[in-house]
């Protein structure tokens, strides 16, 4: 056990201090500090929901209770993955001076441009709960587990936004790449559509796509009213915490040569 916490041991409060600092540094450069900023946080999901809304209700959404709130709930949490991995993969290079002559866990780097974005994540499921009742969805007690839920994304983005950041030293135009990856994500995650009605085939590739999952957590909350199985949270878990771990494991031996490549 002692061996298997190795990659966790050089982690100090100090480093926690630093990680705050760092990442209101960040959350302020991302013009979310200003009345326009916080409303842009609110405004474009709201925009894109309306665009699918009136593109893919009549057919695609025909079968699917609360669309427009189903629509929302996807649209949130896909938003929250693709910038938050898409910041965190050029921490390192965006904070290169820091990295090379301050010596601390360059982690800390990718944790503080999660932490940035978290508040963006969770004022827009707020939203997003504020509306589901307003237009009719039940308030349940279900709710309760919804914290759990983005607990669950956090994980998924922590282990995806190590892997990033480590590639995008070696590989700058990876943002390029990564930025055509993620629209094709967005049209194979059941965003606008749902998995019952894909092809059995297409419902066993997408059930390999984490962001399935989590957003199916989300939905069946909010929209359903009623908490997740137990077995599909824990599994979820389990499987996220693996890869953290592995994609930390990853990151602290390549660290090095990562200071080096910057």
């Amino acid at each position: 056990m002692h061996e298997a916490l190795r990659p966790f041991r050089t982690f100090r409060r100090r480093h926690l201090a630093l990680m705050g600092q760092v990442a209101r540094i960040q959350h302020s450069l991302l013009d979310q500090t200003t009345v326009l900023g916080y409303l842009w946080i609110l405004l474009h999901p709201l925009a894109l929901l309306l665009v699918l809304y009136l593109f893919f209700s009549g057919r695609v959404g025909a079968g699917i209770p609360h669309y427009a709130i189903y629509l929302l709930v996807g649209l949130v949490q896909f938003t929250h993955f693709s910038k938050s991995t898409a910041s965190a993969m050029r921490a390192l290079h965006r904070m290169r001076s820091m990295a090379v002559n301050v010596i601390f866990p360059k982690d800390v780097l990718v944790y503080s441009s999660l932490l940035s974005d978290a508040p963006e994540f969770l004022v827009s499921m707020a939203v997003t709960v504020v509306i589901a009742v307003l237009t009719g969805v039940p308030l349940t007690w279900a709710l309760l587990a919804l914290p759990l839920v983005v607990a669950l994304q956090l994980l998924l983005v922590l282990w995806v936004s190590l892997l990033l950041a480590v590639m995008y030293v070696y590989v700058h135009d990876l943002d390029h790449v990564y930025e055509v990856a993620l629209r094709l994500l967005f049209f194979v995650t059941p965003i606008i559509y749902s998995v019952a009605i894909l092809s059995p085939p297409a419902q066993r590739l997408a059930l390999l796509n984490p962001l399935t999952h989590v957003i199916g957590f989300g939905r069946t909350i909010i929209l359903e009213g009623r908490v997740p199985p137990a077995p599909a949270l824990l599994g979820f878990l389990l499987v996220n915490v693996v890869l953290v771990y592995a994609a930390l494991v990853l990151f602290r031996r390549a660290e090095p040569a990562l200071i080096e490549q910057l």
